[in-house]
């Protein structure tokens, strides 16, 4: 993990990610993991970026408006990306967290 880095001003308690663990196999059960932000002005500006845990970038999601976020598993082409650990990096303004999540099948 050497190539991610937290910020020392962290967003980590006004944003939550729930589960820290998923698997986007359709069956209706834990198949998003979800970004909720602790005001509308913080997701208004957030960025989401996740990565593997090689550092390579596999998505962005950006605000949509409302204050959840959501990452479904897929890869910025739309392919389901495999099983594993990303990191994820949630950026708002000038505030920035990283953590971790698991993507299971």
């Amino acid at each position: 993990f050497s190539k991610f880095k937290v910020s020392e001003n962290t967003a980590k308690d006004q944003v939550t990610i729930n589960p820290d663990y998923f698997s986007p196999n359709g069956d209706g059960i834990r198949d998003v993991v979800y970004f909720y932000f602790s005001s509308q002005t913080l997701v208004e500006k957030a960025e989401i970026r996740i990565y593997s845990v090689e550092g390579k970038a596999v998505k962005t999601v950006k605000a949509d408006g409302s204050n959840t976020l959501f990452w479904d598993g897929r890869d910025a082409n739309g392919g389901l990306c495999e099983t594993g650990l990303y990191v994820v990096v949630v950026e708002a303004g000038t505030q920035k967290t990283t953590r971790t999540i698991t993507l299971v099948r």
